[in-house]
């Protein structure tokens, strides 16, 4: 077995926007899949201001500049939520969607939803879906994957934050893997 950290492991974290106001359409950052095999997006929503209905959209495009972004769907999909004063666990919820929305979806208007939570009000969420590198269109050329939040849908100032970890990275590692088993 090897003892190994994340990073030297080919891991890499990257924030796709921070503390942004939900109450305008929010895009993050562009980030590159070449270079993994899977990423786990995270969104937070840390704070506690009342919010009837969000959604989360995967996002796959062509170029870091988002050219010719389409929807990602998403197979695999975690939530907390709550006070967030104890470790908690994550729930697993079976989504077949892009958008993947929380409290009522009857306000989400950029298409058709998965609600993966009931109404979460003025408590925290927590929010990690992943994406597979096989998961997207690779034939057509997309390979950049960010997080987007539908704004309109929120009718106050709430703030959240996502990040991105990605896994298996096939860059040169700091340490190399050692011939022994």
């Amino acid at each position: 077995m090897h003892n190994r950290n994340f990073f030297e492991n080919g891991g890499d974290l990257h924030p796709l926007f921070w503390e942004s106001d939900g109450n305008t359409d929010i895009t993050g950052d562009w980030i590159s899949m070449r270079d993994y095999t899977r990423a786990l997006v995270v969104l937070v929503k840390q704070g506690t201001e009342d919010v009837d209905a969000g959604a989360l959209q995967l996002l796959q495009a062509v170029s870091a500049s988002g050219g010719s972004s389409k929807a990602l769907s998403v197979s695999n999909c975690w939530y907390k939520t709550g006070t967030m004063t104890a470790q908690g666990t994550w729930t697993k919820v079976a989504v077949s969607n892009s958008l993947l929305a929380y409290g009522s979806t009857t306000a989400v208007t950029n298409g058709t939803a998965d609600r993966v939570v009931a109404d979460v009000d003025t408590a925290a969420i927590w929010l990690a879906a992943e994406v597979q590198v096989t998961d997207l269109d690779v034939a057509n050329g997309f390979k950049f994957i960010t997080a987007f939040i539908e704004g309109d849908d929120v009718n106050n100032t709430v703030l959240y934050s996502a990040f991105v970890i990605l896994f298996n990275g096939e860059f040169p590692q700091a340490i190399p893997l050692s011939p022994l088993a």
